[in-house]
């Protein structure tokens, strides 16, 4: 089987698999596989009508995860080039970033709003079309209509599918926008690697919760389930996002047995536990795989949650930290459950690229625990190289180069640039081979994690451009991971500048504000600096700053700065009183439901995203003063406001010594 049309073509006299679509406890839609052929070939004839034809792209902008799937689904069948991405009203650059690459594209969205704004905008998309309540109604009609149009579908050598089944972009609002196009072979070759890594071939019932705009989302709630036919349970991303303990009722009650999930939702579900203690009813003996993917993986976080959920007969093999990319197609390694959670402890200092690793001891001051993320797949080759291209022996940290059937050959549509080397292509990312086995360190590319989403460092710099606050500063935006059990990236902000400090301080904590409302991201550290390096084209180098603050060189212009931010924040008037008021006040700003003001933020109904808001707003207001982890452990106003006040008081004491 070469295409992906062959594997639906398969399915569609099957009525009892399929996929459930899951939008809370009480909303649960099925749809066979017999009714989702269905769907997509009456969705792939109403957009053949609407003048689409075959390698157009379809850009899929949808909120409803059906019309999504059916969406996606028609196009795989029409031989469009389906384009997953997610929009709103203000991230219009993103899509018309977009439109450069994609040369004759629609969109198709369920945004009433958005597809207004479209249609009166100069965009040059060769159609748009908005999925109403009249479309959903003609869908369901369709079904009192006699079964003709599985009949007339022909799958014949010519038209079983193009060699691009969809293009992923990067993430982001720049126009700089970096398409992949995912090939039909890539998706049929990694999906079988990534299955049988994991001995999957039989009856699975797949529950998922990763959007499918997601490279990650789109395997497990489509490519994997339908490879063996096995029904899918999708549930909406943010549903788990409010309430993050239904993800694990429902995989209870379905009897899951493959999974997924990240960093960032392991955290919040220990955190979770830790105040509620797991339920009686949850037995988790049906899962024999949880793959974990989208970020740099922490052991300290698998071993935690595999701890709490020990007693509900969750074994601690299912696990299988992984490490891909979209270029890659998804999945480049992956843990079996030979070896799954395997770690080993580095010296910190011999962690830099060219240079011949040091395993310590777990104890040492200076280990830093780094975890396996299994041996490359089968469709790939995989070397580490130093910055001069020079292949490393293993033991060696260095670049991480991916080859083989499942690797893009170039971008959608662009020229070939640097990071494709003959047959290689280089991920940016840092690691090292060890016992066979593949392990992460960091990122060498431009981007960073937050709160589970992937940002452009360059993306950032544009969005703070464009608040007009650093109007006479030069900005440049960097994160890396301090720790490698972090859940989120630490984000530098170096400015190059000649504004007074008191100046400086009102403009960064209006940034702060800004980015903390809209898209809640903290920068942990503003940094003034005399010059920004560049290379002979002029391209910053992101790297040399942040190798110069790691090693602090910049640590005494990070103090001037914090002193007259403390002075801003006005700490030393501050009491508990004026705290709980703050924490209140900032509560009601982004809690829906009422705020009971005595308990605890789980039980207020906080979730993942409103407590990591939570978490910037306290900072912003009285200095970089409490981890994120620590409103989990001061759960209520009155304890959370007595912590931040002992804080402040030990900052107050080491003002009055350096005074």
């Amino acid at each position: 089987m070469e295409k992906v049309k062959e594997l639906l073509y398969e399915l569609r006299k099957e009525k009892e698999k399929g996929v459930y679509f899951v939008h809370s406890h009480e909303n649960v839609n099925f749809a066979s596989y017999y009714d989702l052929f269905r769907q997509g070939l009456w969705m792939k004839n109403y957009l053949y009508e609407r003048g689409i034809r075959p390698k157009d792209e379809v850009i899929i902008s949808m909120d409803n995860s059906e019309w999504f799937y059916i969406t996606f689904w028609a196009c795989i069948l029409g031989d469009f080039i389906a384009v997953p991405l997610s929009v709103s009203n203000d991230e219009l650059s993103k899509l018309s970033g977009a439109l450069e690459i994609c040369s004759n594209s629609v969109l198709v969205t369920d945004n009433e709003s958005l597809w207004k704004e479209i249609s009166d905008s100069d965009l040059s998309l060769k159609n748009s079309v908005f999925w109403d309540e009249e479309m959903t109604i003609s869908l369901d009609e369709m079904f009192l209509e006699p079964v003709t149009e599985i009949d007339d579908f022909v799958l014949s050598k010519e038209e079983s599918g193009l060699d691009i089944a969809y293009i992923q972009f990067s993430s982001g609002s720049t126009k700089d926008l970096k398409g992949v196009g995912i090939t039909n072979q890539g998706i049929i070759i990694n999906a079988d690697n990534i299955l049988s890594s994991r001995h999957i071939d039989g009856e699975e019932v797949f529950v998922t919760w990763i959007p499918s705009y997601h490279n990650f989302g789109l395997f497990f709630n489509i490519f994997l389930p339908i490879r063996h036919n096995c029904d899918a349970h999708i549930i909406d991303t943010q549903y788990v996002v409010k309430d993050p303990a239904f993800y694990l009722d429902y995989c209870n009650k379905v009897r899951g047995t493959v999974t997924s999930g990240t960093n960032f939702y392991l955290n919040f579900i220990i955190k979770l536990l830790q105040e509620k203690g797991v339920k009686d009813e949850w037995d988790f003996s049906s899962i024999n795989s949880m793959f974990l993917g989208a970020e740099p993986i922490s052991i300290n976080l698998c071993n935690e949650f595999a701890k709490y959920m020990k007693e509900c007969n969750f074994q601690r093999k299912v696990l299988s930290p992984s490490y891909g990319l979209t270029e890659g197609t998804l999945g480049v390694s992956v843990t079996t459950d030979d070896d799954c959670v395997k770690k080993i402890s580095v010296n910190k200092e011999s962690m830099s690229i060219g240079h011949t690793l040091e395993i310590v001891s777990d104890d040492d001051p200076m280990a830093s625990e780094i975890i396996s993320v299994g041996k490359p797949l089968p469709a790939f080759k995989l070397k580490i190289v130093d910055l001069d291209g020079n292949t490393l022996e293993d033991g060696s940290i260095g670049l991480i180069f991916i080859a083989g059937k499942c690797v893009l050959n170039n971008y959608y549509n662009r020229e070939r640039d640097e990071n494709f080397i003959d047959e290689w292509f280089n991920t940016g990312d840092i690691g090292f081979i060890y016992d066979g086995n593949l392990h992460i360190t960091a990122r060498y590319k431009e981007m960073f994690i937050y709160n589970g989403k992937n940002y452009y460092d360059n993306d950032i710099e544009r969005y703070i451009h464009k608040l007009n606050i650093f109007t006479e500063e030069r900005i440049v935006i960097h994160g890396y991971r301090k720790n490698v059990d972090d859940v989120n990236d630490n984000v530098i902000c170096f400015i190059k500048g000649n504004t007074p400090v008191e100046t400086l301080v009102s403009r960064i904590k209006s940034v702060l504000s800004h980015m903390n409302n809209l898209l809640g991201i903290y920068i942990n550290d503003f940094v003034l600096v005399d010059n920004i390096p560049t290379t002979v084209s002029g391209k910053v180098q992101r790297y040399k700053l942040i190798n110069n603050y790691i090693k602090g060189d910049y640590d005494e212009q990070i103090a001037v700065l914090a002193y007259e931010m403390d002075k801003a924040n006005n700490i030393i008037e501050c009491d508990v009183s004026s705290i709980e008021d703050f924490i209140a006040d900032t509560l009601e700003d982004i809690v829906d439901n009422q705020i009971d003001y005595s308990g605890s933020f789980m039980s207020m109904g906080l979730n993942s995203l409103q407590i990591a808001k939570l978490h910037m707003a306290i900072n912003i207001k009285y200095g970089d003063c409490i981890a994120i982890a620590e409103l989990f452990e001061y759960t209520t106003i009155e304890t959370l406001a007595e912590y931040i006040m002992e804080r402040v008081n030990i900052r107050r004491e080491m003002e009055t010594l350096i005074g």
